[in-house]
């Protein structure tokens, strides 16, 4: 029964897993048909955004808007959400200056305000935040940035950039972006569109102006901004749990422990592996500047991982080459059928096995072999002594009809 039933869920949750990149690009290109090109019902005919853009005499184009200032388009670009206020991105270009004096390359960076937990990972010397030596700038914006110090500090330097950055942010604009998607220089609204008037477009291209004018000279802008190292570590550390998940499903499915004997063991090295996964993602953030971010995702993940992986490994061990198997007939004590709102579940109930499984048997079992089997049927169970003491149920097979 569980060599047939069990391994097919599995795979399908396997299926599951491999099908969330997919999931995820779809909704990619769906989110990304949304951008105000006018073609979405919502920002074609009364859009707040599309009203401002328009007296602002921008040009539409597809994808958004242009303001020009100063020779430089200045890009428009509305993104609907019916759950949460629409997000408007401001976006230009930094041109590339090949100089004696030019910065390698444009650093990936974020500007925002600061919040308490940025204050607190600072507190726990867990974050490493670059300081422009500006109080009050320092004191107020939060600067997301891995790169070298020197490079985003000078970046910085001028008194002309920092204001603008804190004009954008003072406008109601929530980050404040360098290389983010494709765009060198990047201000993100996120207070609904209704709230983006035409005095926060003049005041927006300004802004960007102020910061794109007296940055300094830089040989490279990279269109692309690679993922940093948090990023990394959050992401492995959520596909290691969902490959501990699977392999939990396929180790359980394919030798079913019976009782509880493995409990108290996967919980020491459950509670093992999820210390040396806090240690490893603390190592490997610390000293970045969203570490606790990181940290608090990579533990979230690591939650997760410890103790499906501490349950694979230890159900592997315990029936993989285990050779002991022995026949017992049991009859059908009863049969329940526990329904939530999410699923139902079905048990079939058995006397314990003297010498094996002291406790009566609670085996999970397929609607199939639910509505199969009566109250009083016998079955032929095959049970593994377990090379970890504890025995598993290799097949259940119903003898009476």
């Amino acid at each position: 029964m569980s060599e047939l039933v069990a391994p097919a869920l599995s795979s399908v949750f396997y299926l599951l897993v491999a099908s969330i990149p997919i999931l995820l690009i779809v909704w990619v290109a769906q989110h990304a048909r949304r951008v105000g090109s006018g073609k979405n019902k919502h920002t074609r005919s009364l859009s707040p955004f599309h009203m401002t853009m328009r007296a602002a005499r921008a040009q539409q184009v597809s994808g958004g808007f242009l303001v020009e200032h100063g020779g430089i388009a200045y890009r428009f670009r509305h993104i609907y959400n019916s759950e949460v206020p629409d997000i408007i991105l401001v976006d230009r270009t930094i041109p590339e200056g090949p100089t004696a004096d030019a910065l390698p390359e444009l650093p990936v960076m974020r500007l925002r305000e600061e919040n308490r937990r940025d204050r607190l990972g600072k507190r726990l010397h867990i974050n490493h935040e670059l300081q422009t030596g500006d109080a009050l700038f320092d004191e107020r914006i939060y600067i997301e940035c891995d790169g070298r110090d020197h490079i985003s500090r000078r970046m910085l330097s001028s008194p002309e950039v920092r204001e603008g950055i804190t004009g954008l942010l003072a406008l109601g604009f929530q980050f404040v972006d360098f290389r983010s998607k494709r765009c060198d220089l990047k201000a993100e609204w996120s207070q609904g569109a209704a709230e983006f008037d035409l005095h926060t477009v003049e005041q927006a291209v300004t802004c960007l102006a102020q910061i794109a004018d007296n940055l300094p000279a830089f040989r490279r802008v990279p269109s692309s901004s690679p993922m940093t190292t948090g990023n990394w570590v959050v992401l492995t550390s959520w596909l290691l749990a969902g490959v501990s998940l699977t392999m939990y499903w396929m180790a359980d499915a394919r030798w079913d422990p019976l009782g509880s004997g493995l409990d108290p063991l996967t919980v020491r090295v459950g509670s093992l592996l999820l210390l040396l996964h806090i240690v490893a993602v603390w190592a490997t953030v610390r000293g970045h500047s969203r570490a606790l971010r990181h940290l608090t995702n990579g533990v979230l993940a690591g939650v997760l991982l410890a103790p499906c992986a501490s349950r694979a490994l230890l159900t592997t061990a315990n029936g993989a080459g285990d050779t002991t198997i022995s026949t017992h007939e049991r009859i059908l004590s009863y049969r329940r059928m526990d329904v939530s709102e999410d699923s139902t579940n079905y048990f079939f109930f058995f006397p314990a096995v003297p010498g094996m499984v002291e406790d009566s048997l609670r085996l999970s079992v397929s609607r199939q072999e639910f509505n199969a089997a009566s109250q009083g049927d016998t079955f032929q169970l095959m049970i593994g002594a377990g090379r970890l003491g504890t025995p598993w149920l290799l097949d259940l097979e119903r003898l009476s009809i």
